[in-house]
This record gives C-alpha cells, structure tokens and sequence, in this order.
C-alpha cells in the first residue's frame, strides 16, 4: 500500500512539475500576452508589429483591423489551444490522481 501510494504522489509530483513547466515556459506566455494584445488592440489605421505565431523570432506588420491581423489571431489561438488542451488533460490527471490520494 505504501510503494502504491508512493508512486501516486511521484506521479502527481511529476505532473504538476509538467503543469508548471508548460505555464512559466517563454513560448506559452508570448503567446497568451500577444493574443491578448491583438484581441485588445484599439482601431485605426495605425500598424501593428508583433512576433509571428509561427516562428517567435520573427517579427511581422500589418494594418490593424486586416485580414492579416484576424488571420494572425486564429493562428494564435490554434497555437495557445495546443498547449490549453494538454493543461486541461494534466489538470484532470491531477484531479483524478488527488481523489485517488485523498478520499
């Protein structure tokens, strides 16, 4: 019983290490805070430069309010819902293994 539990609670070490790994990482934050700038961003005809969802090292520009602009924000959010979609498995492992845990 003890070398079970044990294993559970290395398990649940190991996936909140996997959760925080994925939310402290500088790929997953640039792209909730660029996301965010874009959705938030105020009209006009003034051009928005922001790092490309396909590749972060580079920067792009277009006119907001384009066809450009809402391309790039679907890219970023299929980006985001990638690592969205395997926080919410890790959370719901978390979940499951803490009930296992802790009756």
């Amino acid at each position: 019983m003890d070398s079970e539990r044990r294993g559970l609670l290395l398990k649940l070490l190991d996936i909140e290490k996997a959760i925080n790994d994925i939310e402290l990482s500088t790929n997953f934050r640039k792209l909730k805070k660029n996301l965010k700038n874009l959705e938030s961003f105020g009209g006009g005809s003034r051009k928005v430069r922001i790092d490309s969802p396909d590749n972060m090292e580079e920067t792009i520009e277009f006119k907001s309010n384009s066809a450009d602009m809402k391309i790039t924000i679907e890219k970023y959010k299929e980006n985001l819902d990638k690592y969205v979609k395997r926080l919410n498995l890790l959370y719901e492992e978390k979940s499951n293994l803490k009930k296992q845990l802790f009756p």
